[in-house]
């Protein structure tokens, strides 16, 4: 959502057929606030057709002043797929092949288009990862006038691409009864950062620079009713206590136990700063929200909620933090 109340979004279409074979393609479209009508662009955004020309997954997308950017992992819908079972958790396995192992797909693809009508503008790819949710995003101009997207989100990754199947991770049996990999998937995410270079060519390789210390992160929330699409200094997550104790052995489950304040560089700086965390020993944290204080100066005034699960008394509260 934009900061006038602009909701943007876009739909996977799998079923065209150019020149007798099939292609996907992601449509566009956006909604004025106050209506419902859906304004769809004009251009449509082709996938990889190294991945079978068929959208890819994507879970979240970024949001800056003028563009859209779409993070395509590769995961596709298999051919026998079943629309039907979209919906079964149980059925995601089937439902999606992954192309990284083989080598088909083993790389990540970036598009950055225009929110509006879908023009592609730039076009970059990454080492392979997953991820489920962006954070922040916004456009940098350098001296030269040079334009650079900052994009910020959790993406699960491992040096040897290990240990990073998200998905299986994210079932409710794995969750409360993990083993090795689970966790090690917990503590292989990490808030990261991006740059998009948009004076360079199609298909520029980027890398990522870690935003914080902190081992196994989720959930990236921030002010997002004034500074969603502008440069941020700070992010609220949650976290595994577990991924920065080398107390693994213990994990009785894996749901997020901790709740951090991170204090980000300003792009281009790289430092990188010390979390600042809230747990309590068996009560679990659902992501966090930020709410500004409507009188507020700095970036960080306001509070942040979030609804903890107590395991021991079995009971559930509405947490309210300083932020």
């Amino acid at each position: 959502v934009d900061l006038d109340g602009t909701m943007f979004n876009y739909i996977d279409v799998i079923d065209e057929t150019i020149f007798g074979a099939p292609r996907g393609y992601y449509q566009l479209y956006h909604v004025k606030p106050g209506t419902t009508e859906r304004i769809f662009a004009k251009n449509k955004i082709y996938p990889n057709p190294v991945g079978g020309g068929q959208p890819l997954y994507t879970h979240s997308m970024g949001l800056t002043e003028h563009y859209l950017i779409i993070c395509e992992i590769p995961y596709k819908m298999t051919a026998d797929i079943d629309l039907s079972k979209l919906t079964d958790l149980s059925n995601m396995k089937t439902t999606f092949e992954y192309l990284g192992d083989n080598g088909v797909l083993n790389y990540v693809t970036w598009y950055v288009v225009d929110k509006y009508d879908g023009k592609l503008y730039g076009k970059f790819i990454s080492d392979l990862f997953i991820y489920y949710h962006f954070g922040n995003s916004y456009e940098h101009i350098d001296a030269e006038g040079n334009t650079q997207i900052i994009v910020d989100l959790v993406i699960y990754d491992s040096e040897d691409k290990s240990n990073i199947d998200a998905f299986d991770a994210a079932y409710l049996a794995n969750i409360l009864n993990p083993n090795n990999n689970h966790i090690a998937t917990d503590c292989n995410a990490r808030y990261a950062r991006f740059v998009l270079p948009m004076n360079q060519g199609t298909n520029s390789r980027i890398g990522y620079q870690e935003l914080s210390d902190f081992k196994g992160v989720e959930f990236p929330m921030y002010s997002y009713e004034k500074y969603n699409t502008k440069q941020y200094e700070y992010a609220y997550l949650g976290g595994y206590e577990h991924c920065n104790n080398d107390n693994t052995a213990t994990v009785v489950s894996r749901l997020t136990d901790t709740l951090i304040k991170q204090r980000l560089p300003i792009y281009p700086s790289t430092t990188r700063y010390d979390p600042v965390t809230y747990s309590k020993a068996n009560h679990y944290f659902q992501e966090p929200v930020f709410v500004p204080d409507p009188n507020g100066v700095d970036e960080d005034d306001g509070i942040v909620l979030s609804l903890v699960f107590d395991s021991i008394n079995t009971k559930s509260y509405l947490l309210i933090l300083d932020a």
